[in-house]
């Protein structure tokens, strides 16, 4: 592929996310005081996909500093959604686990999420749905490194 076609795509990929992102993660607009920002569900997220993070993995995960990182979780362990615990082989080293009240709403958040997005695709025709995805798999193959799992969702 050329560098101007590559960077075209480059370039529709980041408006596209830019524009989309609102539609994937919890409404600002509808967001009580009890309800979480777009950080936190992603820090609980991230959390429940990598049991046992430590802050220092969590702000990498985030895009954040550890300073950053350790407000976001100590708001979300003062709610009663994660809770810190020593790892067996360290005991200097803190590791980050959902609570039950975390793992529910990661649950009830992925849902009304998923249910959203249903509502939005479906006036695409199954031809259209067949070529989002494979979109989505060439972006996945392409952009996400090999370390990392790819969770397909329920």
């Amino acid at each position: 592929m050329t560098t101007d076609v590559a960077h075209q795509c480059a370039v529709t990929v980041m408006e596209t996310l830019r524009q989309i992102m609102p539609t994937v993660r919890p409404e600002k607009s509808k967001r009580g005081p009890d309800e979480l920002s777009f950080i936190q569900f992603h820090a609980l997220m991230s959390i429940k996909r990598h049991e046992g993070l430590s802050l220092s993995q969590a702000a990498e995960h985030l895009g954040a500093t550890i300073s950053t990182a350790s407000k976001i979780i100590d708001g979300l362990v003062e709610r009663g959604m994660v809770f810190r615990t020593t790892a067996d082989e360290d005991r200097r080293k803190l590791m980050l686990k959902l609570t039950p009240s975390g793992e529910r709403a990661v649950e009830e958040i992925h849902l009304k999420t998923i249910a959203n997005l249903t509502g939005k695709l479906e006036t695409l025709s199954p031809s259209e749905c067949a070529m989002v995805e494979l979109a989505m798999g060439i972006l996945r193959s392409t952009l996400i490194s090999s370390d990392q799992p790819i969770r397909k969702s329920e």
